[in-house]
């Protein structure tokens, strides 16, 4: 979590949630919170990203005062346990504000597919060569009777699989 936080919580934000709360001096890792005991028993609220510990009981009566946490990720389902529920700890997602990037760059890669992105990729790096046969097929769907640079055709390439 130590190593996301500064992309999810950038410094400029730190400052303005630290003018309402006091803030550690340091991020807590999800693996390492055992190290950080006494800091987390006197804890209300964790602002947390990728990497955030198991609600578990174990961690739970580790932060007894613990009242909600703001996870600036998607899906929670890695870290919330029945545990969490059941003592009314507010858990909180940017899961919302993380559906329309993740969408846009979804659809961006489908349509980088369907124009034959990758194809034209490996082909760029050099990498039909050692692909095999199918990469004739390929070709010709991309490149029917065109000379590719330099006068080597989609047949000379395909010779060379």
């Amino acid at each position: 979590m130590a190593d996301f936080l500064p992309k999810a919580y950038p410094e400029a934000l730190r400052t303005e949630i630290g003018k309402k709360v006091r803030l550690l001096s340091e991020a807590v890792s999800g693996s390492e919170w055992k190290n950080h005991t006494t800091a987390l028993a006197e804890t209300d609220v964790f602002f947390a990203t990728w990497g955030m510990p198991e609600l578990d009981a174990e961690f739970l009566d580790a932060t007894p005062r613990l009242k909600a946490v703001f996870y600036a990720a998607g899906s929670v389902k890695d870290f919330a346990t029945p545990e969490s529920y059941k003592r009314d700890i507010l858990i909180s997602s940017s899961w919302q504000a993380n559906a329309i990037p993740v969408a846009e760059y979804s659809n961006a890669i489908i349509l980088l597919g369907l124009k034959g992105f990758w194809s034209s990729q490996r082909l760029a790096r050099g990498e039909i060569a050692r692909m095999g046969y199918w990469m004739k097929d390929e070709l010709d769907l991309y490149l029917p009777h065109k000379p590719l640079q330099h006068g080597v055709t989609k047949d000379t390439l395909a010779r060379m699989a």
